[in-house]
């Protein structure tokens, strides 16, 4: 009887929607880094193949994906665009530039710091080493259409892309990290600093000035947490974006670290196949995540794909030196 029961229950549970799966996270596969697998590298170098053959540039993939199944590959290129391919015909079906969509939410703050989407190409593991897989998939809001899912930046700043493959476009992205902040050296404040005068009167400092004199702005630190979902109950799927920024508090603070400045909550709805801000307010934003216990420990990103960290949060967005309680539940 019970065999029986769960022989029942298994393809109910399979066809759940794919953000039920950890605390409203989509399932979001990772496409191939090229050349890492035998099973793909052929499929890699009939890519790179067809690119010296078309005299494209550059010709060969950082990584590719074929969406888990099928003879449609599509591939990402260190020059920001985005190429698909049949390899089963041998046939270059086109490119798209990532160009940058247009509703992406930022604090006032970082604004005008300066601070915007660059789709920069990953050259370093970033936050929580989530831009080692730059090219992922997934179903995002369960239409039965796969998206590509980006991951770009660098050593301060991971933006989360998503690339319609029907439409050909960005439909949707946002900054998850922010990190403009360091403490300065030892050497820095008992040396250096001299040189130019006192020391900067901030524990963290900027990373965004370059040249002479060193540093001596405040450092900031701006977080996104992604929830998805149909958080309104009107049948069209949701993301809200909770944002948090954070300014470092001066040396002769007692509390260490950063102290909270904004926080932004921002509901988009797709619409036409793209996502777009809706006029929510943050309260009824708030409200939603509270009703489906949804925290932000819960949000997109939480869990650090770094090799020797298995099973952690993401140390820089959930650190108890952003003196926010929030951050840790």
């Amino acid at each position: 009887m019970i065999k029986r029961y769960l022989l029942t229950l298994m393809p109910l549970l399979a066809n759940l929607p794919a953000y039920y799966a950890n605390a409203n996270q989509p399932i979001i596969e990772n496409a191939y880094p090229s050349y890492q697998l035998d099973s793909v590298r052929d499929k890699a170098r009939l890519i790179a193949i067809k690119g010296k053959e078309l005299n494209m540039n550059p010709r060969s993939p950082m990584t590719f994906t074929n969406l888990g199944s099928g003879d449609i590959y599509y591939a990402l290129y260190s020059n920001g665009e985005v190429r698909s391919f049949n390899l089963a015909m041998n046939q270059y079906l086109g490119g798209s530039k990532l160009e940058m969509y247009s509703e992406t939410t930022l604090e006032p703050e970082l604004i005008n710091a300066g601070i915007q989407s660059t789709y920069e190409n990953p050259t370093v593991p970033g936050s929580g080493c989530l831009l080692e897989h730059p090219l992922r998939y997934s179903d995002l809001d369960l239409d039965g259409k796969k998206e590509l899912v980006l991951l770009l930046g660098g050593s301060s700043t991971t933006e989360w892309v998503v690339f319609s493959t029907e439409l050909k476009k960005v439909i949707f992205s946002s900054i998850l990290v922010a990190n403009h902040a360091f403490q300065p050296s030892a050497e820095t404040i008992e040396r250096i600093y001299p040189e130019y005068g006192k020391p900067s009167d901030f524990q963290y400092l900027s990373d965004l000035s370059n040249g002479n004199p060193p540093p001596m702005e405040m450092g900031v630190r701006s977080f996104a947490k992604l929830f998805f979902g149909d958080f309104n109950n009107d049948n069209v799927f949701d993301i809200v974006v909770w944002r948090k920024y954070f300014e470092s508090r001066v040396r002769a603070d007692a509390i260490q670290g950063f102290e909270k400045k904004n926080e932004l909550l921002v509901h988009y709805q797709i619409v036409n196949g793209e996502y777009k801000k809706q006029p929510t307010d943050q309260t009824t934003a708030k409200s939603w995540l509270t009703t489906n216990n949804q925290t932000w420990k819960k949000g997109y990103p939480n869990t650090s794909e770094c090799a020797n960290q298995p099973n952690q949060l993401i140390s820089e967005m959930h650190d108890p030196l952003l003196n926010d309680p929030e951050v840790l539940q």
